[in-house]
């Protein structure tokens, strides 16, 4: 919402993506600032690394983060339509789950 509210006031401010269910976080870089935007990237790559963002999501929103281990996690994350997601998987099985996974993910839930 904030977002919005700013580019309701400066027309050089163009909105990406809306979606208010109070989870979703954006940050602004001037665009010829790459470098500056990749420190801060680089940042929070860290944070989820050494599970700083894990603990703060929990301390904040009083539950862990769903981490898509279990069906139920699966479950619990929510994409809208047309969200790009990034699938990461690891481990010895990791290859063979990754094609089911996304087939899975791109099914409509009407389907």
């Amino acid at each position: 919402p904030t977002t919005v509210y700013a580019a309701s006031k400066n027309k050089a401010i163009k909105v990406g993506f809306k979606d208010f269910n109070g989870r979703n976080f954006g940050y602004a870089f001037r665009l010829d600032d790459a470098a500056y935007r990749d420190k801060v990237e680089a940042a929070i790559e860290c944070m989820k690394t050494d599970g700083t963002l894990a603990k703060l999501y929990e301390k904040w929103y009083g539950e862990k983060p769903a981490n898509g281990k279990t069906p139920w996690d699966l479950i619990m994350l929510v994409a809208l339509p047309g969200s790009e997601l990034i699938v990461e998987v690891e481990g010895p099985d990791a290859e063979a789950a990754l094609e089911p996974l996304a087939t899975l993910l791109a099914t409509p839930m009407n389907d």
